[in-house]
């Protein structure tokens, strides 16, 4: 049998496809934080936000009838992946709140970014290249380029440091993207749910 070999650089249109629509939702995220907000404090709402997930992913496992047992040598990479979204959600809702949407939106939308920096630290064959290099630098100036104008007035301060906050939320989620494709080479879904 002939093995295909998959390249990053290649993917298939399906994969295009499902990264674009996953990033539409992501981009209605936090939208969503921001209303909620009003209503329910950043902490809890990530406790109830968990929740949520661990429900979603516990039921659809049960009735489809997939193993949900937690193996003991997984515990240590379950719990530091956990903790890396745990973090993440955490800094999102506070930046958030400390923020408008639209420029958490923006900052949050760097993930990428660190995912390819720590890509370069973490993975072999993950390399950062010169290519790589200037669409981060592109992509720093599209953020810097797209919150230039409202960098004064009241109110600045305020913004900035949510801005920042959300910028570190970013982060984690890129290092718990990796973190979970180092730590595992297949996924359960005990892993998922574990994980976003």
């Amino acid at each position: 049998m002939i093995k295909k070999e998959f390249r990053n650089e290649d993917p298939p249109g399906k994969i295009i496809a499902l990264v674009l629509s996953t990033v539409s939702l992501l981009g209605g995220n936090s939208l969503a934080v921001k209303i909620s907000l009003q209503g329910i404090p950043p902490l809890k709402m990530a406790f109830l936000r968990y929740i949520l997930g661990i429900l979603a992913v516990g039921g659809i496992g049960f009735f489809q009838g997939m193993s949900m047992r937690l193996r003991f040598g997984e515990l240590r990479r379950l719990i530091l992946i956990a903790v890396l979204h745990a973090l993440h959600t955490v800094l999102l809702n506070i930046g958030t709140e400390f923020t408008i949407a639209s420029r958490s939106t923006i900052f949050f939308a760097l993930y990428p970014i660190f995912t390819v920096i720590f890509g370069h630290f973490w993975l072999t064959d993950d390399q950062l290249s010169v290519r790589k290099i200037w669409g981060i630098l592109a992509a720093f100036c599209g953020v810097i380029a797209a919150v230039a104008p409202n960098l004064q007035g009241n109110g600045t301060l305020e913004y900035l440091i949510g801005d920042l906050i959300v910028m570190l939320a970013a982060c984690f989620f890129g290092s718990a993207l990796h973190s979970r494709r180092c730590l595992f080479k297949t996924f359960t879904l005990i892993d998922s749910s574990f994980g976003y």
